[in-house]
């Protein structure tokens, strides 16, 4: 006890957490789905992003869990960097895709607004024979 209290380390209850190596299990699981989960179902991914930054706050509760029993030379410091990078690129897409639906109109139909004459004027004026224009007003009547 007397060697523990030179080390400056505490004989408090240890409280359960993830260990390191299963923390690095974790992560090494979810680098290897990020590419499976793109090619097979890309919606998903999300979900995995969002998993892994959620390591970064697992890593800093073990780092302080840990480090809290330890003199300063002997702490450790798990990486979290990754996580930080993959956080901002959530935000990244999530910022242009909700840019992208702000921004982008539908252009309206380039007959909207016109009757059948002034559509099949229209058409005659580009080339169409007539034959051509009643084949094509004929396809416009049965998809409305």
């Amino acid at each position: 006890m007397e060697y523990e209290d030179d080390q400056g380390i505490s004989r408090k209850k240890q409280v359960r957490m993830l260990s390191l190596k299963h923390f690095k299990i974790i992560k090494l699981v979810l680098i290897c789905l990020l590419p499976v989960v793109y090619f097979l179902y890309s919606p998903l991914l999300l979900v995995v992003a969002l998993c892994y930054c959620a390591l970064y706050f697992i890593a800093r509760d073990i780092e302080k869990k840990t480090n809290g029993k330890l003199k300063k030379e002997y702490r450790i410091t798990v990486p979290k960097f990754d996580s930080v990078v993959a956080f901002i690129a959530i935000v990244i897409t999530l910022a242009g895709v909700i840019l992208s639906l702000t921004t982008t109109t539908m252009r309206g139909s380039m007959f909207s607004g016109k009757s059948d004459s002034q559509i099949a004027a229209e058409m005659e004026e580009r080339g169409m024979s007539s034959s051509q224009v009643e084949q094509f007003m004929s396809r416009i009547k049965y998809w409305h």
